[in-house]
């Protein structure tokens, strides 16, 4: 069963990587959308992270799998086209790459804790919103001043609202 502090950091991730992702691209989906993206993503996340462990796939194999899902995801519900969900998937995965590097990893050094042990802990909640620090400020910036930093809809706009 998915615990809690699972749920409360994969749901964060599925949520801010429907909704950046799109907003990047200055698509509008409504919250509906988004919702069942970040939903439907987060458990994926669970499952996909579940089976990697019980059957040791080889590292990277499940990000691979994530991000596939996430962009037809994105395709799909979001109802937009191949390209843009492709395009929305690479950079959400830049910015999590960003967020990591910079944020979650320093942070589970600081801890002294073995990588692997921390999804055993709360601490890995804590480490996954750092890791989302660059989402985060999109999202704001997004909502706030409609950023935008590729717009593929130039000749045919993609209506809906936030």
């Amino acid at each position: 069963m998915i615990s809690s502090k699972l749920l409360l950091a994969y749901l964060g991730e599925g949520l801010l990587m429907a909704y950046v992702g799109v907003g990047l691209l200055a698509i509008k989906l409504n919250y509906k959308k988004i919702f069942a993206i970040g939903i439907i993503y987060a458990l994926s996340i669970y499952l996909v992270r579940s089976i990697y462990k019980i059957f040791n796939i080889p590292l990277g194999i499940h990000t691979i799998i994530l991000l596939y899902i996430l962009a037809l995801l994105i395709k799909y519900i979001g109802k937009v086209g191949f390209l843009q969900s492709v395009i929305a998937m690479f950079l959400v995965e830049g910015l999590s790459v960003i967020g990591e590097t910079m944020f979650a990893v320093p942070y589970i050094m600081w801890l002294g804790i073995p990588f692997e042990d921390v999804f055993d802990t709360w601490y890995i909640v804590i480490a996954a919103y750092l890791s989302y620090v660059p989402m985060i400020i999109m999202a704001i910036l997004i909502k706030t001043t409609n950023f935008q930093l590729i717009d593929l809809n130039r000749n045919s706009r993609h209506k809906g609202e936030y």
